[in-house]
């Protein structure tokens, strides 16, 4: 098991005092042999990872190319984003691949959110300590499973055989994790 990383809360604005500190983790981008170190901001009220369009560029994304579209909501809804996926680096932990929803937008920051950042990494906010720590999530080993085969499941990659495979499932999953929200929205408005 991995020792948790830990860092520390940021203030953004020092004239709002304690409600200015917000949970800004660093982290490396890779796609396509490039790689740019960058700050993400953690949100757990964000559906989806999101990618500012300029780190793209930068990476080397080619809009056009991303074809398969979402939809986001809130402040973004105005922009059109695009599925893209790229490995990050969190400190000394494993490589491991993002979904995130690159969106034209250039005035946000790049956003951690509950796909799948949330879904790749524990983190536990110590907020009254302005600290927080991130550890890559446990794999329960199954019975008889050897250490290499849970690795495996851990690393997996995405078959090569068909280059849209990752799209299709990120675009599943972002799809069902949008008709889970739109959901829970509905039971909760019912309840109110």
């Amino acid at each position: 098991m991995s020792n948790p990383a830990k860092y520390s809360f940021v203030s953004t604005d020092n004239s709002l005092g304690e409600a200015s500190f917000k949970s800004f983790l660093p982290l490396t981008l890779n796609y396509n042999q490039k790689s740019q170190e960058v700050i993400g901001l953690l949100d757990t009220g964000a559906m989806v990872n999101v990618l500012p369009y300029q780190i793209g560029v930068e990476l080397g994304a080619v809009w056009e190319e991303q074809t398969a579209m979402l939809e986001l909501s809130g402040n973004l809804a105005q922009f059109e984003a695009r599925v893209l996926i790229l490995s990050a680096s969190i400190g000394q932990f494993p490589e491991v691949r993002l979904v995130f929803a690159w969106t034209q937008a250039t005035q946000i920051p790049l956003l951690l959110g509950q796909v799948n950042f949330f879904m790749e990494f524990d983190t536990c906010f110590y907020r009254s300590q302005k600290i927080f720590e991130v550890t890559p999530k446990k794999i329960a080993r199954k019975e008889g499973e050897t250490r290499g085969q849970r690795e495996t499941i851990t690393n997996y990659q995405f078959p090569n055989t068909n280059p849209q495979f990752p799209n299709l499932f990120v675009t599943k999953l972002l799809q069902q994790v949008k008709i889970e929200y739109l959901y829970s929205r509905q039971n909760l408005r019912s309840h109110l």
